[in-house]
């Protein structure tokens, strides 16, 4: 929980009350006249009056490091409708000035004034409400901070988009973008790997059966080729060029366009290895 408190009268001594959003401690010891028992560095003390003058509770604060400090009057001064049960009107309009007493500072045991932290001084039911919030915020359901900024305006600091340099806003627009199409990256990015797969496939599955469809259609060209009888050397000459075995008569031999003779299982395999041409003269058999 965060709120600010409107300074209309700053203490006599410390810096002006400008602190942003800090956070709020009650001190221990309650009054704030001796050191503290607790940690407060970089925090706002909420003090009571009395017992020490204010000054005294500004520099304790001071030397334990706090960011600020909040006197709270340490009982209530007629605040028109106090309720003395809860303490949380403040409509009175009173006005308390904390200053200092002292005209000369030793610089070897004290601080100067204008070094001390900021200081202001609230009523006694803006003081409980600000220990209720601390001790509400403290309890077990809550465990969070308060969080007080001083200044004259009553103005919280709330960071907007437009406070981000340009390259971090260009980075969060870019994460932001990429967390709204994530969903939709991801059916693209499935749909190009099937669509590559498939092209894939299919270039594969178009290149083997254009491959069967030559062979298949080569393998029925020269199965058409002309077979005979062998029939004596006066025709087809006497020995296959292949194999080089004779010719037997009425042996069945194949005839190429050219024409030359060679046994029909012999030049089957010639023609299965992918030529298309006679083994001796080199012609095309078929095309």
């Amino acid at each position: 929980m965060t709120m600010a408190l409107v300074v209309t009268r700053a203490a006599g001594f410390g810096e002006r009350p400008n602190l942003p959003e800090t956070t709020l401690v009650m001190a221990n010891p309650a009054n704030g006249c001796s050191p503290y028992a607790h940690e407060v560095a970089n925090k706002v003390v909420l003090v009571r009056r009395g017992s020490c003058r204010f000054v005294t509770k500004a520099r304790m604060a001071y030397w334990a490091n706090a960011s600020g400090l909040i006197v709270m009057d340490d009982m209530h001064r007629g605040e028109p409708g106090f309720n003395a049960t809860d303490g949380i009107d403040d409509n009175g309009r009173w006005e308390v000035r904390m200053h200092s007493d002292d005209s000369v500072h030793p610089s070897g045991d004290f601080p100067q004034e204008a070094h001390l932290p900021p200081s202001v001084f609230v009523s006694y039911a803006s003081g409980r409400r600000l220990e209720r919030l601390v001790q509400d915020m403290s309890s077990s359901q809550h465990l969070h901070d308060v969080l007080v900024a001083l200044n004259t305006t009553a103005e919280v600091y709330q960071p907007y988009t437009e406070d981000l340099g340009i390259l971090e806003l260009r980075l969060s627009t870019f994460i932001d973008l990429v967390y709204t199409m994530l969903p939709f990256m991801g059916y693209a990015y499935a749909s190009s790997f099937c669509f590559v797969l498939l092209s894939t496939f299919y270039a594969r599955a178009v290149e083997t059966s254009a491959s069967y469809t030559k062979q298949y259609v080569r393998r029925s060209i020269w199965r058409r080729l002309a077979v005979v009888p062998y029939g004596g050397p006066l025709h087809h000459g006497y020995t296959c060029s292949i194999c080089l075995d004779d010719f037997v008569l009425g042996h069945p031999v194949k005839v190429l366009p050219c024409p030359h003779a060679y046994h029909q299982d012999c030049i089957d395999r010639w023609f299965e290895k992918g030529s298309n041409a006679c083994p001796m003269c080199k012609r095309e058999a078929f095309s």
